[in-house]
């Protein structure tokens, strides 16, 4: 939840109730950062094998580093989502911390 949301600190929750807030100092980051990328890239992997679906992920850690993911390609995903003119559900960050799931 945000400010605006009546949270006091800004930090939101995820549905289990912990919070969210950035890591500041030391290498926590570091390793907070691979293992939830890993835990993103293998959702991924498994969404686009179960149900059949085409996932580009693009992720700059905050070293500046590039990270992808992509059951094909990337640039072909990519080169699809940028020629797409159908219906599409984009989501910030405030969208994602409105969604609830039944």
């Amino acid at each position: 939840m945000s400010e605006a949301a009546g949270d006091e600190d800004g930090r939101g929750a995820d549905r289990s109730g912990r919070r969210s807030a950035l890591i500041a100092g030391g290498d926590g980051w570091q390793v907070t950062f691979m293992k939830r990328k890993f835990g993103l890239f293998k959702k991924a992997y498994e969404l686009s094998v179960l149900c059949g679906c085409d996932i580009a992920l693009v992720v700059f850690g905050p070293d500046g580093k590039l990270h992808e993911y992509s059951n094909s390609t990337v640039h072909a995903v990519m080169n699809r989502a940028l020629t797409f003119h159908g219906p599409r559900e984009t989501l910030n960050n405030a969208g994602v911390e409105r969604v609830r799931l039944p």
